[in-house]
């Protein structure tokens, strides 16, 4: 009997000895695979990491960027060319340039503005396309000018500038060639208004009055446009400004829509992409 039971002791020593090793085995194993590959250092060959430029956009293809709803923007504490030392000057400079183009409304003494300014890395949803733009804002007695730059070229892309005193609005097809050319673009179509205060059309029979006076003026002998400058000059509304809808293209091919708005009275024009 004592024989038997020492048989069925030694029995059930073995068999929870067993499962403990079964247990405990697989992670002893796993513990010494994970010791020895610590151990080593492998080597692998990988294909070297290039990187490319982005393209270079042309100014149709920034403006396009820009006014895209679906462009992602990340704010930069500088750009590429320009820095918050030197984005004043090149601001200034580029301001007296469109002064010097006969762009009206433009302030003098740029140079004594306080300016605000902020580059914005600009890029398309596929992350292919992608420029710097400079969102700035000049400020001074009397007027004030808010305006994007691109920082490649440093021109000016934008320009909203108000409180310019003694402004002469000029030709509005005048301007819109002049600006195509500062830009560096053509001008692929252009439709242009006179400003025309709403007070002067309180009534449909205003309206009628002015155009029967310039229909007159013409079948007197001028040309249309020489009558309505003769009536305007009558009425006071000569050289209040314009609307011109412009549509600029270059070497890309595409086109980008342009609203150059003018008006004397406030002392304000508009440049804004569309």
């Amino acid at each position: 009997m004592k024989k038997h039971m020492k048989a069925y002791v030694i029995a059930g020593i073995s068999l929870v000895l067993a499962a403990a090793a079964g247990f405990g085995l697989p992670g002893l194993l796993l513990r010494f695979g994970d010791e020895q590959q610590l151990g080593q250092i492998e080597q692998e060959k990988v294909s070297p990491m290039e990187i490319t430029d982005q393209p270079v956009l042309s100014v149709v293809e920034k403006v396009r960027l820009m006014q895209r709803a679906s462009s992602n923007s990340m704010a930069l504490e500088k750009g590429r060319n320009y820095s918050q030392e030197t984005i004043a000057g090149q601001i200034s400079g580029e301001l007296q340039t469109l002064a010097a183009l006969d762009i009206p409304g433009i302030p003098e003494n740029p140079e004594d503005a306080e300016v605000m300014a902020e580059p914005v890395f600009m890029m398309d949803v596929e992350g292919e396309n992608s420029f710097i733009v400079w969102n700035a804002a000049l400020y001074a007695d009397g007027w004030g000018v808010e305006l994007s730059m691109d920082d490649e070229t440093g021109k000016i892309l934008s320009l909203n500038c108000y409180g310019s005193v003694e402004m002469r609005a000029g030709s509005g097809s005048g301007a819109a060639e002049n600006f195509g050319d500062y830009l560096g673009c053509h001008v692929a179509q252009v439709r242009v208004s006179d400003y025309v205060p709403a007070e002067y059309w309180d009534s449909s029979e205003m309206r009628d009055s002015y155009q029967e006076e310039i229909q007159n003026q013409a079948e007197a002998g001028s040309t249309w446009e020489e009558a309505k400058k003769q009536v305007d000059e009558k009425w006071g509304l000569g050289d209040l400004g314009y609307l011109a809808v412009v549509s600029y293209g270059d070497e890309s091919g595409l086109e980008a829509l342009y609203r150059i708005s003018v008006s004397t009275e406030s002392g304000m024009i508009q440049i804004l992409p569309q």
